[in-house]
């Protein structure tokens, strides 16, 4: 499969100039339940169309009502470079993800100890796949390999109870239920200048400015989308506005009333 795969996309050449969303396709989550339907029906049209989204996160673990198959079909679909987000925990998840067409993985800091994170890099590059390296605490920057170029920082918090001894889903499903903290993201003066810089997590159109503005190169962003009242293509353009250049600094409002229109 590997050998038949289409070939990969560049997401750091997707990211690298001028501020992008990474937009996510998932048809629930812990936190939040089930998107709206019409809203992840419409993600292909809309996310394709928009010069602000420049790549797509695609979820494949079954607590989000997907699966590795969604990815493959995300690979037809789209034209911009597909991220496989997941909990990736083994060498056979990252085959698996070049075998159905991502062309970026993520790797989280609080699920992989330092000697995986390099040993999953290595086998990432390997086979030609790029790594969205995932942060919650300055300990788990450290521990990023060296010439890693795309890093996030995600604000949720983690919730640390529970049984010690419960399968890895368990605390990590505790972590998605948890609330945010947008402070987190000022830990951006912890990573590398030249990097690619994502924030991850609770991300809105009232305050995606404020991400671009501290320097990020990119928002992920998921579940604002997915369970906007009033549709995804006017959600998106609520984003497109709120980032819009104008005199004052702020979105120009005939902008956003077209927007949401």
């Amino acid at each position: 499969m590997i050998k038949d795969a289409a070939p990969v996309r560049s997401l750091s050449g997707a990211l690298r100039h001028d501020f992008g969303v990474m937009a996510e396709v998932k048809v629930k989550s812990p936190s939040a339940g089930f998107m709206r339907p019409e809203n992840v029906r419409d993600t292909t049209t809309c996310y394709e169309k928009s010069p602000l989204v420049r790549a797509v996160s695609v979820l494949t673990n079954g607590h989000f009502g997907m699966s590795i198959e969604r990815l493959a079909q995300a690979k037809k679909e789209f034209s911009k470079p597909i991220l496989r987000k997941d909990f990736i925990i083994d060498e056979y998840q990252i085959y698996e993800s070049r075998a159905y067409g991502a062309d970026a993985i993520l790797l989280m800091g609080n699920v992989l100890n330092k000697s995986k994170l390099q040993k999953f890099w290595q086998l990432a590059q390997e086979l030609g796949l790029e790594v969205l390296f995932e942060s919650h605490t300055r300990a788990e920057i450290k521990n990023i390999p060296v010439g890693a170029s795309i890093y996030g920082i995600n604000c949720r918090l983690m919730d640390s109870s529970g049984d010690a001894g419960a399968p890895i889903w368990e605390p990590l499903l505790r972590m998605l239920s948890a609330d945010t903290d947008p402070s987190r993201f000022n830990m951006i003066r912890f990573l590398p200048v030249d990097a690619i810089k994502v924030a991850e997590s609770g991300i809105s159109s009232s305050t995606v400015k404020n991400v671009k503005d501290r320097g990020y190169n990119a928002a992920l962003i998921g579940t604002s989308l997915l369970t906007a009242p009033e549709g995804l293509q006017a959600a998106i353009g609520k984003f497109e506005a709120a980032l819009a250049p104008t005199g004052d600094g702020k979105a120009d409002a005939r902008t956003l009333e077209h927007a949401v229109a």
